[in-house]
C-alpha cells in the first residue's frame, strides 16, 4: 500500500497527508525557502490569470513513499501554503503495474472518503497531439469542493514521459481557479 498516513476514515480532505504532508500546510515545514525556490516549475506560465505556481520535488530523502511531489502555492505567499498535492510513483515501460495499484489506492481512497462522490473516467491526455496518451482516473469530490484523486497516466511512445501513478489532492480555491483557466 501507498502508506497515506491517515489514522481514521477522513470527510476533509486536510485529514489526508501524502509525505508527512497535506492541503494548507506550510511547504516550509518540511523544506527550505531555498528548496522551494531551486525546484518551482513553469506548468503554469501559460494560464491567463497567474495566481498560482508549481514546486516539484525530485526524489527527495525525505520521501518514503513517492518518487516526486508536487505542490502548487499561491503568487506571493510568503508562508508558502499548500492548495494542491500531488505524489507520483514512476512505472517506466510498466502500465499494468501502474493499474494495479491506482486499484489498490482507490479501494482505501474508498474506504476513507466514505462521504465523497467517486467518479472513475478513461480520458485521453489534451497535451498529446496523436491522442494516444490516455490518464484512468478516479477522483473523489467532496461537498466543500475539494478533490483526491488517483491517476494513472500512460504516456504515448511520442511524448517520451514515463508512465506514473498520481495520488493527490486538490483544494475547492485550486480546483475553481483550474476550471476557470481551462475555459
Amino acid at each position: 500500500m501507498l502508506s497515506f498516513q491517515t489514522l481514521t476514515k477522513a470527510d476533509d480532505i486536510r485529514d489526508f497527508q501524502i509525505e508527512g504532508m497535506s492541503i494548507g500546510d506550510s511547504l516550509l515545514d518540511n523544506f527550505t525557502e531555498k528548496e522551494i525556490k531551486e525546484n518551482i516549475q513553469n506548468y503554469y506560465d501559460n494560464y491567463k490569470i497567474n495566481k498560482f505556481y508549481a514546486v516539484e520535488i525530485y526524489k527527495h530523502k525525505k520521501f518514503e513513499v513517492y518518487d516526486n511531489v508536487q505542490f502548487s502555492l499561491k503568487i506571493n505567499d510568503k508562508d508558502y501554503i499548500i492548495y494542491h498535492i500531488v505524489g507520483l510513483v514512476f512505472y517506466e515501460n510498466n502500465i499494468s503495474r501502474c493499474y494495479k495499484k491506482q486499484k489498490e489506492v482507490v479501494k482505501e481512497l474508498t474506504f476513507l472518503f466514505k462521504n465523497a462522490e467517486k467518479f472513475e473516467a478513461d480520458i485521453k491526455h489534451a497535451a498529446d497531439d496523436t491522442g494516444k496518451s490516455k490518464i484512468k482516473e478516479a477522483n473523489f469530490w467532496f461537498k466543500s469542493g475539494d478533490v483526491a484523486a488517483a491517476d494513472c497516466y500512460d504516456w504515448s511512445d511520442e511524448m517520451d514521459w514515463v508512465d506514473h501513478l498520481r495520488v493527490g489532492m486538490i483544494s475547492d480555491e485550486f480546483n475553481i481557479w483550474l476550471t476557470e483557466e481551462q475555459k
